[in-house]
């Protein structure tokens, strides 16, 4: 794996890491290689049925929340997330609006 995108995703973790620790969350690298898209990593941190799954490649790629079966994207929790929740991520974008 390119070390690199090794380090990226690590780089990421460690920001996360102690206010994940302090949730009880516990990380776990799930996947590392090169795809048609080049060299990605990826991994979660998980508590019992919760999950928040990360994948790098250049940059942060795809973030994913479980919880049990279901799933959401972040892309689509930034897009339900009430005002009051994330008011700088929703106006951060608000031009990209359709």
């Amino acid at each position: 794996m390119d070390k690199e995108i090794s380090q990226g995703l690590k780089a990421g973790v460690e920001i996360l890491d102690s206010f994940m620790q302090s949730l009880a969350f516990v990380y776990t690298p799930i996947s590392a290689g090169v795809g048609s898209g080049g060299t990605f990593a990826g991994g979660e941190f998980r508590r019992e049925d919760r999950r928040l799954e990360l994948h790098f490649r250049y940059s942060l790629g795809l973030v994913t929340y479980h919880v049990g079966n279901p799933a959401l994207s972040h892309e689509d929790y930034m897009w339900c997330a009430p005002a009051s929740i994330a008011p700088r991520a929703q106006n951060a974008f608000s031009s990209l609006r359709f």
